[in-house]
């Protein structure tokens, strides 16, 4: 029995009144219109317009992403300092699976219930019973193959490894509460699970490192956090399933995310991770480790850009599919609002590779350092697409999405087959090439579905300005400093330079981000 109750801010457990089974009459209502919401969503239905949702969404989710890419910075300094790069890549594979437990075991659900125009009781349920059902086929299938996949990369441990991995699968049950809490704009209660799992799993490896677990530790730490955010969304919703799978609802349940399931496994398993599973075989676990940890730190902008935008915009974009021109000028202000965040990040982490791998991971790590600034130039146009799945769930366009993906999954298989002769460097500079295509294809149809003219793009120039004029002060940094200068004095002196840039350039243009920073800064107020 799952006890009813919220976890509020500051992580204490409040009880909710049980929910009545019986709210519903037994004999199921012509339509979904008539059957009405599922008690739950009445529960937690805040009364908010889309416009107020976002705004209160967009505040705690991107507090919680900066919590947690804070604490997955902090970790990861951490574990590289307990682990060597080898044991890194001995994790990569298995780590690479553990990517696709939310694309599998949610298989679009929690999608199709934000988007339902009613969500009623047994759309929850059904949608309970195939998250239960592909969870576990899929943790079926990965300890199957466990056996075979580390005979093909000639490796015992990824055996045990993968044996995890299953068991994760097994364990991640959370699809309703999350498009609960999403569809009700409510993020304070789930930006707190989410940061509450992470900080408190994420102890986890380095812990087990000190126990000299090794690549065990990454797999397990990485798993903790995903179950122990199911546990937590359990008790924070405080639903649980009140009847059997309904036949019909599960056909349109389908109907609606099996273009979305098919590009998120094109996505999270094909494009995210062919790299990975190629150089497992082709490099060696030293070289696939520094090229998995520059990968998850030319990612922290693209996350950003995607779990906070995008999970804030699709429930808000729902509610407005029907208005095409309000559906685009939502989306250009919240793409340019995140763009002239997460692009100056990416352009410095490329900039300043040199000196912040030595300076933070140490010596060891030190050849990560030009494969993360190929990587961290690769993220540049993927924080601009990143938003775009958003809106073609929300517009109900999951088959397009889906086509969508399968030509930028050909893409990025040609870049990385082609870059893997050159090896981990070339892998990274083909993927450069392919997120600039990636932008173009996922872009493209939605410019014109929605009518969008080029100078309605116009406030996305002052995102890439800003990063421009911060690579240049960076690179001066880099270039006036003789190479007998210490990374430890190189690092802190390009970080004030880029940061010059950004606060002058911006507050000459007058950005309303820049000006909301400066006006709590006592240096920059007056300026502001």
């Amino acid at each position: 029995m799952v006890p009813h109750g919220s976890i509020v801010s500051g992580g204490s457990f409040v009880p909710h009144p049980p929910i009545d089974e019986h709210t519903h009459a037994d004999l199921a209502p012509a339509s979904p219109e008539a059957e009405g919401h599922d008690p739950i969503i009445e529960r937690f239905e805040r009364g908010l317009s889309a416009g107020q949702g976002a705004r209160d969404g967009a505040k705690w989710m991107a507090s919680s992403r900066l919590l947690i890419q804070l604490g997955q910075f902090a970790f990861g300094i951490v574990n590289a300092r307990l682990l060597v790069p080898e044991e890194f890549g001995l994790a990569a594979v298995p780590l690479a699976l553990i990517a696709l437990a939310e694309v599998f075991t949610d298989i679009g659900l929690s999608a199709a219930i934000v988007q339902a125009k009613v969500a009623t009781r047994r759309i929850l349920n059904t949608a309970f019973w195939l998250n239960l059902a592909a969870g576990l086929l899929v943790a079926a299938i990965v300890a199957a193959i466990a056996k075979p996949m580390a005979d093909f990369y000639g490796d015992d441990d990824m055996f045990r490894l993968l044996l995890y991995v299953a068991a994760g699968f097994a364990l991640t049950r959370g699809s309703v509460q999350t498009a609960v809490l999403e569809r009700t704009f409510s993020y304070r209660r789930l930006a707190t699970v989410e940061t509450t799992a992470f900080l408190t799993g994420a102890i986890t490896t380095p812990v087990l490192a000190v126990a000299g677990l090794g690549a065990d530790a990454i797999v397990i730490g990485a798993l903790t956090v995903i179950v122990l955010r199911s546990i937590l969304l359990w008790l924070a919703v405080g639903w649980r399933p009140t009847m059997k799978p309904d036949r019909a609802e599960a056909a349109a349940l389908w109907r609606y995310s099996r273009g979305l399931v098919g590009f998120n496994i094109l996505n999270y398993w094909t494009s995210r991770n062919i790299d990975t599973l190629v150089l497992g075989r082709a490099a060696e676990p030293a070289a696939l480790g520094e090229y998995n940890r520059s990968y998850n730190l030319m990612m922290v902008p693209v996350k950003q850009t995607s779990q906070v935008l995008g999970r804030v915009l699709f429930p808000s974009l729902a509610r407005l599919a029907d208005e095409p021109a309000r559906v685009a000028d939502a989306w250009i202000r919240g793409a340019s609002a995140a763009a002239f965040i997460t692009m100056p990040i990416a352009v410095t982490m490329a900039v300043t590779a040199p000196a912040s791998v030595v300076v933070l991971y140490g010596d060891n790590w030190s050849g990560m350092s030009p494969v993360l600034t190929l990587l961290a130039l690769a993220a540049l146009p993927q924080t601009l697409s990143a938003s775009t799945g958003a809106v073609y769930r929300a517009i109900d366009r999951t088959g397009q999405l889906f086509r969508r993906g399968v030509i930028t999954t050909v893409l990025t298989v040609i870049a990385v087959f082609v870059g893997v002769i050159w090896g981990t460097h070339g892998v990274a500079a083909a993927l450069i090439v392919n997120a600039v295509l990636g932008l173009l294809v996922m872009a493209w149809p939605l410019l014109r579905a929605l009518g969008i003219s080029p100078s309605q793009l116009q406030p996305l120039v002052p995102a890439v300005t800003v990063s421009v004029a911060m690579a240049a002060a960076e690179l001066a940094v880099a270039w006036l400093l003789p190479d007998s200068v210490s990374p430890f004095i190189v690092l802190p002196l390009q970080a004030v330079a880029g940061g010059i840039a950004f606060f002058a350039l911006g507050l000459r243009i007058k950005h309303p981000i820049v000006q909301a920073i400066a006006r709590k800064l006592p240096v920059l107020r007056r300026a502001a």
